[in-house]
């Protein structure tokens, strides 16, 4: 592997982390403006990271 494709999948790596890392994030937001308890966070934060997956890999396959 070259360096120039080891540092674009290190970037799309990161990029994605990242992006699910703001997903769990709004996700942990909204259950605590609607005082919800661990089980309600753990339910808003897995819906929101599942649809966020959703939605790349409909994009994905769209695209591909």
């Amino acid at each position: 592997m070259t360096g120039r494709s080891f540092l674009l999948i290190a970037g799309l790596a990161v990029a994605f982390g990242l992006g699910l890392f703001v997903l769990a994030l709004e996700g942990i937001v909204v259950a605590r403006v609607e005082r919800l308890g661990a089980m309600g966070t753990a339910a808003i934060v897995s819906a929101n990271l599942a649809l966020g997956l959703a939605l790349v890999v409909l994009k994905l396959l769209v695209t591909h």
